[in-house]
């Protein structure tokens, strides 16, 4: 994850943050006031050192953060579960946590795209995602990965012919919510598109897209929400003989999310 800018709210000190951080560029901090909110018990958590010595960032520096909360560049890596491939780049298990963004051009104008991942690429980036709204933008895949060196992920929302366009493209993981996707059968071709090309896949259960279904079931986005809908994905990628896949659940709210991950 990059960010551009960190958000200090009210008197907070940026310290801790510094601690957790490895400086890659520019940093912008803004001074904030947090809005109103609903009072939520917190507890203290005691902020481990990174395993090397990190220099206090400078004025004008870009810091570079883990969600696991670990210093980028520090070694450590995730709690023991399956280990995946995105390109060569290994993802889970023990392989070190890895860094991904991604572009915000138009897909079709492949030499504003390239220029944008190599700059990501060049402040660390180890997996780029290039989103594949239409099937001009999934074509033009091939000719973005020809002229770049990381992994891609194709993001893919509701289509699911753009998921094998992608795949055949040469995209190296597939980002998709299999419950958008459609009929089983739509959820199979895909599947075996990802086999064919050796693609792996990120299912992505976003709080702003659940399934009707379970909207009307908990009547809000919440974190047994994102759970139940997540694994009602992974059963029909596991259904078809498909493992080849990392999770990912999400909202706006860090606390929502947070809770979703530890309920997962």
């Amino acid at each position: 994850h990059l960010f551009d800018e960190i958000i200090l709210v009210d008197d907070a000190s940026p310290d801790n943050t510094y601690e957790l951080a490895l400086e890659l560029g520019t940093l912008k901090t803004t001074k904030v006031k947090r809005p109103p909110r609903r009072k939520i018990k917190r507890r203290k958590v005691k902020v481990k050192k990174p395993d090397r010595e990190l220099e206090e960032p400078k004025k004008g520096q870009t810091v570079l953060l883990s969600i696991q909360g670990f210093p980028i560049g520090s070694g450590r890596g995730v709690p023991t579960n399956r280990k995946i491939k995105v390109g060569n780049i290994e993802v889970g298990g023990d392989a070190p946590i890895s860094v991904q963004s991604m572009t915000n051009t138009l897909t079709t104008n492949v030499n504003e795209t390239v220029r944008q991942i190599h700059e990501l690429t060049e402040i660390g980036a180890d997996i780029v995602r290039v989103s594949c709204p239409d099937k001009d933008s999934s074509i033009a895949l091939k000719k973005i990965i020809e002229q770049v060196s990381v992994p891609i992920v194709a993001d893919i929302h509701f289509h699911h012919k753009r998921a094998i366009e992608a795949a055949v493209s040469g995209a190296h993981c597939l980002r998709i919510n299999p419950g958008n996707i459609g009929s089983r059968e739509k959820v199979r071709e895909v599947l075996k598109a990802a086999k064919d090309n050796n693609c792996s896949i990120r299912i992505g259960v976003n709080a702003g897209s659940l399934e009707k279904n379970l909207l009307e079931k908990y009547k809000e986005p919440c974190p047994e929400a994102l759970v139940e809908s997540a694994i009602n994905n992974i059963k029909l990628l596991e259904d078809e003989d498909f493992f080849n896949f990392k999770i990912s659940v999400k909202a706006s709210d860090i606390f929502l999310t947070t809770k979703a991950y530890r309920l997962l």
